[in-house]
């Protein structure tokens, strides 16, 4: 009996124990959930559409492409000796100061002989003759958009926050990831986290191992083939590290690209191309330097059908571009590598591109002191586009208001010309006697004038009256087209000052190339944390300054992103980019909601 008692009163405690356990795991977990509930509500809003795995391999049609214009490739090989100078190219040479780009001739920081320049230059037309003669063998999918990009390795993570973020748009365009090679190739990533993005693995080596001939390539030169291999006739290319802001779909649709079927964007340095590059491409007159900035690749927009030509020829470029055409190109400049190689393929080839006249604009912060850059702000080219039109019109109408003007006074110093001698035969036919008569008039009118009357100004007249001189004499009027002639003269070489103050297209692409988005490493290298006290921060400033710039919190998502991918990776990620969330975004939205509490409530003892 006792023993029975003492089991249920036991029994009792352990049911009571692990109530309370129970209860403190609940709130445990409910206050966990309060901080990171979010991720499932991103996940769960992340479009799942249908994806693909792996491509099992390149069409036939493709792989016969290819082996007959690397051929080509072969026999137009440049004999292209490109030395840098001791002296590297200095930063004020690649500076943008649009008096220095007028004023000063193009850099010299490369050597190259006279006998290499005819040879590559001989060379160079017949890589734009295979270029033509190859361009309709090019195998893609009739009709198609997509979205290349190349990846692998450690680079993998960064690409899924970045897909993450595009479809945070709306966007479904499907997008082809290309690896070197199968070394590159993980079974999770490839079959089971891109697909659910809808994304798809290929593997350059497929197409590469088919051509033995085919030499070794790296890094910058890999983009050119995503773009040339890739199965869409419309691409958009895009860096891993880079994300649009808005479903980029619009921009197939729209202006500059229905006219021009190829779009770039700058960078922030000034061209550095070398002179004997334009003489080698035929290009004449070379373009002056202030014209446009130099490209920035990690964004492209290219139809395949109608610049397939420029593709093949940024193709030859990218092939001999470590040796060759990177330093004729850029000289050693910031960013060398296939940047210069798209936009100067069209212009060899003479074919219609939109270069966007916006300027970048560099992303970071300013944190103890010194400025931590984390990438860079690519803007709308449609808008981009519309206020450039806008801007040429205004220019083309003060030029038309300018010669308009200059004919005018013109025919005005004509026409007094003309009336000169008849005046001066009138004068010469007077007598003797009539000028005598005209001089001793004068003399009278004189004399009367100075009988004690002063006409002086600001002295009495013969009524006794001052005369104001600054009084403007409206009897007589003024000559109206010379005015405004001097008033046009005045600003000419200014009239971009006097046109509308120029509008800014808005952001549309970020490229954060500087601080990668990986969610293994991004709390490593300190830019998340001020020098002083090691406290948390943001990469990109403050919400205030991202508010006002990208009209939301974008910050905020690209971490709620990088989070979700951590997540995804390893738990120790996981709690590492959960813990920064919640000390920088989760922290200050309980400090704005106790703010808005304590404003409401003085608000109400106002009323009360």
């Amino acid at each position: 009996m006792f023993m029975s008692r003492q089991s249920r009163l036991a029994g009792v405690l352990k049911v009571l124990t692990a109530a309370i356990l129970i209860s403190y795991c609940i709130i445990f977990a409910t206050r966990s959930r309060l901080s990171y509930d979010f991720i499932d509500r991103i996940t769960s809003k992340l479009p799942q559409a249908p994806g693909q795995q792996t491509d099992p391999g390149f069409s036939p049609k493709l792989l016969e492409f290819w082996a007959n214009f690397e051929e080509a490739l072969q026999d137009t090989r440049p004999s292209c000796i490109v030395n840098y100078k001791e002296e590297p190219i200095k930063v004020e040479d690649q500076q943008w100061v649009v008096e220095t780009l007028r004023t000063e001739p193009r850099p010299d920081y490369i050597t190259i002989s006279e006998n290499d320049i005819a040879s590559t230059k001989d060379a160079h037309v017949r890589a734009v003759k295979n270029a033509q003669l190859h361009a309709s063998s090019l195998d893609f999918r009739p009709g198609t958009r997509g979205i290349a990009t190349t990846a692998g390795g450690k680079y993998i993570p960064v690409l899924l926050v970045c897909l993450r973020l595009l479809r945070q748009t709306g966007s479904k365009l499907p997008v082809e990831v290309f690896l070197a090679s199968w070394s590159e190739y993980d079974f999770r990533t490839c079959e089971q986290l891109l697909p659910s993005l809808n994304a798809r693995c290929r593997i350059l080596s497929d197409v590469w191992s088919t051509t033995p001939s085919f030499e070794t390539v790296h890094t910058y030169q890999f983009k050119v083939f995503a773009l040339l291999y890739s199965s869409f006739e419309e691409v958009l290319f895009l860096d891993a590290d880079a994300f649009p802001l808005h479903d980029p779909n619009i921009l197939f649709n729209s202006e500059p690209y229905k006219s021009t079927g190829f779009v770039t964007w700058p960078d922030f340095w000034a061209n550095t191309v070398h002179a004997s590059f334009y003489d080698i491409a035929s290009i004449d007159p070379a373009p002056p330097r202030d014209l446009r900035y130099t490209t920035e690749s990690g964004e492209m927009l290219l139809d395949k059908r109608r610049h397939t030509e420029t593709l093949l020829l940024a193709t030859y470029y990218n092939y001999y571009g470590p040796d060759c055409f990177y330093r004729l190109l850029s000289q050693g400049a910031s960013g060398e590598g296939d940047k210069e190689t798209y936009l100067h393929a069209a212009m060899a080839l003479n074919t219609t591109f939109w270069d966007v006249k916006t300027p970048v604009v560099a992303l970071g912060s300013h944190l103890s002191g010194e400025w931590r850059g984390a990438g860079m702000i690519q803007h709308d080219p449609m808008e981009d586009y519309e206020f450039e039109m806008e801007r040429r019109a205004e220019r083309e109408q003060l030029d038309r208001i300018g010669t308009l003007i200059d004919t005018l006074v013109a025919q005005g110093k004509a026409n007094k010309e003309k009336e000169m001698p008849e005046q001066s035969a009138l004068d010469s036919d007077k007598t003797e006697t009539d000028k005598k008569a005209e001089t001793n008039k004068k003399v009278d009118t004189h004399k009367k004038t100075d009988t004690g009357k002063k006409t002086d100004a600001g002295k009495k007249n013969d009524a006794g009256k001052k005369t104001d001189t600054n009084k403007k004499d409206k009897s007589k009027a003024p000559d109206s087209k010379d005015s405004e002639h001097t008033d046009v003269k005045k600003q000419e070489g200014k009239r971009e000052d006097t046109a509308t103050p120029q509008k800014k297209a808005r952001p549309f692409f970020i490229h954060n190339n500087n601080h990668k988005l990986d969610p293994r490493h991004i709390l490593d290298e300190g830019y998340h944390m001020t020098k002083e006290d090691g406290k948390y921060w943001r990469l990109w400033s403050d919400k205030e300054w991202t508010v006002k710039t990208f009209g939301f919190d974008l910050e905020r998502k690209v971490w709620e992103a990088v989070v979700v991918t951590g997540c995804e990776i390893d738990t120790e990620i996981c709690e590492r980019v959960k813990d920064y969330w919640r000390k920088v975004f989760y922290e200050d939205d309980q400090k704005e909601k106790h703010n808005r509490k304590d404003v409401t409530g003085e608000e109400r003892s106002k009323n009360v």
